[in-house]
Order: C-alpha cells, then sequence, then structure tokens
C-alpha cells in the first residue's frame, strides 16, 4: 500500500472529458452521475463496450486510516488500489484511494461501480468522485 504523495493525479475539478493520448481516450464521470453521457462519448471514440477494459475510480477521505480501511475493502472486492495524500486536498479529503479493475463497461456494470463507491466512501466518511475508462482495452 502507497501511502507518499503523488504527483499528476487527476484534476479534481473536471466535470467531463475526453483526453486523447497514443490509443488511448478516457471519459471520465463525476459524482451526481453523467454516466451515461461518458458511455456515450466512449462508444464515439470507436469503444467496442462489449469487451473489458481498465476502469478507474478516484474516492477520497479525511485522513490515512479511513483511506486504508477503504482501501482494505476495494480489495477484498477485486480492485487493485493506490493510497497516497491527495495532490490537491479539499477540507476533509487529505487522502485520495484510485482503485482500478479490468471490466466490461455498460449502464448496468457501471450503476453497480457507482453504488459501491459511494457506500464505500460513505462508510469512511469520504467523497467519490468519479470514474474513468480506456476506450481502447
Amino acid at each position: 500500500m502507497r501511502l507518499a504523495p503523488r504527483l499528476g493525479a487527476r484534476p479534481r475539478s473536471l466535470l467531463l472529458v475526453l483526453l486523447v493520448a497514443p490509443l488511448v481516450v478516457c471519459g471520465a464521470a463525476q459524482p451526481g452521475g453523467n454516466d451515461q453521457q461518458v458511455l456515450d462519448q466512449l462508444r464515439r471514440a470507436g469503444a467496442d463496450l462489449t469487451k473489458p477494459r481498465d476502469i478507474r475510480h478516484y474516492l477520497y477521505f479525511p485522513s490515512a486510516a479511513t483511506a486504508r480501511s477503504a482501501a482494505d475493502r476495494l480489495r477484498a472486492s477485486g480492485y487493485t488500489v493506490d493510497v497516497h495524500a491527495s495532490p490537491t486536498p479539499k477540507p476533509g479529503e487529505d487522502w485520495a484511494v484510485v482503485a482500478n479493475r479490468v471490466m466490461v463497461v455498460n449502464a448496468e456494470t457501471i450503476r453497480t461501480e457507482r453504488s459501491l463507491m459511494d457506500e464505500v466512501a460513505r462508510q469512511g466518511q469520504g467523497v467519490y468522485d468519479g470514474w474513468e475508462a480506456a476506450a481502447k482495452p
């Protein structure tokens, strides 16, 4: 488990973004759920959403202890998890948890993912800041 600050984390104020890099296009969904817009954006970018791809979730917590507890729960659910001091902390959001796994991304799976992430964040008095997925598996 990593507990050091990390540079280059995703901007916290991102609402909806299409990032283009060699062979990778990402969509990011924020709390409140613009999930369908991101799924549409991924399709327009050429994503075959029947194929598994990396999905990344961002959660923020008030302490290292609550972040580690959330990370443990997510690992037990099959995620690869990184815990680090938030590079752009807001009050009560000093620690970041980034959870990854490879899966098929569609409206149903994202609903399930969002529900789990919201619950994990609530239990640790944190916030779920959204997800992103690569267009190319």
